[in-house]
């Protein structure tokens, strides 16, 4: 009888317990290794606030803990932060070891996030697109959600003999059969932890270029020769790929992203050569400059991030570029820049103030910017906003490095996974 998956639901927040995990991997059957980890989507990279109220939340509502987390122990969130607070992150040498790292929300009900699970699990390769859908049929995942809590249901009987914890199990039967006919077994949950039945709003797909394995190992091999150029800061990243183009409840609906749209639709799983020509890095974020994709791209220059800091924008490698593209050359790059945040009509009287003060460079602008804001703005909230962006646009350690040969990365335009 072949086994396929082995799930390994255990606490691996710390480097010690993954150690142990990939070694009893290592010695028993070949196979790839796939890290899922459970996060808030409130909670930033490295941080778990959000996480532990809505933790403890759950634990305190069911009333039952395991080990050391009681649902009535006052010192239930104490237990939770220091948890959290113990928790590595993982190494490059870990990266390697694993065939993906996926996070899960944990706001989703568990059907969502059990389709979230074999939707990655079918983009990496690693399950048959056919049988993935299958599976994540709703009458089959609804099915089995029903086989697991009612198995959760008779060992909480077991455990807990009693009238008291009879009710508790019923009253969690029902919960569980009430949720899963409405579709939500946990609903969302707000910053605080607090529960809500409220529905996701069905968004256009996000797009991004997905490498094969060979240029996967290609670009880490290159960040692997980088890396210990740049700030000691700055966080690897998991997954390379190029964001193509990314949906969401902001997303304007003009003429050119319905075109686009369109376009990236028609030509999933595409197989396309790009070139990767230069990385560039500060104290934000690493990128990888790509060329030859630049049609199938909602920004204007294509990129791959390969490390970023904790506290970064998710499109903080796009704004390096255009920083790097207007400190070779202000008059061509600055209005790219000001693009990011909406502000495109100040380039011309921007370069105006720049001619006649003198400013020959992205930095020297940087530098000046409140002056330059204060000449050229009429009203106060964009002198402000603006002086604030262009004074931490560019940093003085924004480095660039032109590569020897330009390398070439083949993949596909795909459809990201939804994450509701």
């Amino acid at each position: 009888r072949h086994v396929h998956f082995l799930l390994v639901d255990t606490l691996h927040t710390r480097r010690q317990q993954r150690s142990e995990i990939f070694s009893s991997m290592r010695e028993g059957v070949d196979g790839d290794i796939v890290m899922m980890q459970f996060r808030h989507p409130q909670d930033r990279p490295g941080h778990w606030e959000n996480a532990i109220r809505l933790c403890e939340a759950r634990v305190r509502r069911r009333r039952l803990g395991s080990h050391n987390a009681i649902g009535d122990d006052p010192k239930l969130r104490r237990v939770l932060r220091q948890t959290a607070n113990s928790a590595d992150p993982m190494t490059i040498d870990e990266f390697m070891d694993v065939r993906a790292f996926v996070e899960l929300d944990m706001t989703q009900d568990p059907i969502s996030v059990a389709k979230q699970a074999l939707s990655h699990l079918s983009y990496h390769g690693l399950l048959d697109p056919a049988i993935a859908q299958a599976l994540t049929l709703d009458e089959a995942l609804s099915d089995t959600h029903r086989i697991v809590v009612q198995a959760e249901v008779d060992k909480r009987r077991r455990r807990l003999p009693g009238s008291r914890d009879q009710k508790s199990a019923n009253r969690t039967s029902n919960e569980s059969s009430n949720a899963t006919s409405t579709g939500s077994a946990y609903g969302s949950s707000d910053s605080s932890g607090n529960i809500s039945g409220d529905t996701l709003v069905d968004e256009p797909a996000s797009y991004e270029f997905a490498f094969i394995e060979g240029s996967k190992r290609a670009i880490h091999a290159l960040w692997l020769k980088y890396y210990k150029r740049v700030p000691d800061n700055l966080e690897p990243m998991v997954h390379y790929y190029i964001p193509l183009f990314v949906a969401g409840p902001r997303c304007r609906q003009d003429n050119r992203t319905t075109h686009l749209q369109n376009m990236l639709a028609s030509s999933s799983d595409r197989a396309l050569v790009v070139e990767a020509k230069r990385i560039v890095w500060d104290g934000r974020a690493v990128a990888l400059e790509v060329e030859g994709i630049e049609d199938f791209c909602a920004v204007s220059r294509a990129y791959v991030t390969l490390a970023r800091a904790r506290n970064a924008s998710a499109n903080i490698s796009s704004m390096l570029l255009s920083c790097r593209a207007a400190a070779d050359d202000l008059r061509a790059g600055l209005g790219e820049v000001l693009s990011h945040w909406g502000m495109a009509r100040y380039e011309t009287p921007l370069l105006q103030w720049c001619e006649a003060s003198n400013v020959t460079s992205l930095q020297g602008l940087v530098r000046n910017a409140t002056a330059a804001v204060a000449a050229i703005a009429n009203e106060n909230e964009d002198q402000e906003t603006l002086a604030s962006n262009l004074a931490g646009a560019c940093q003085d350690s924004l480095r660039s490095v032109l590569l020897g040969e330009p390398l070439l990365l083949s993949g596909s335009v795909r459809a990201k996974p939804r994450t509701g």
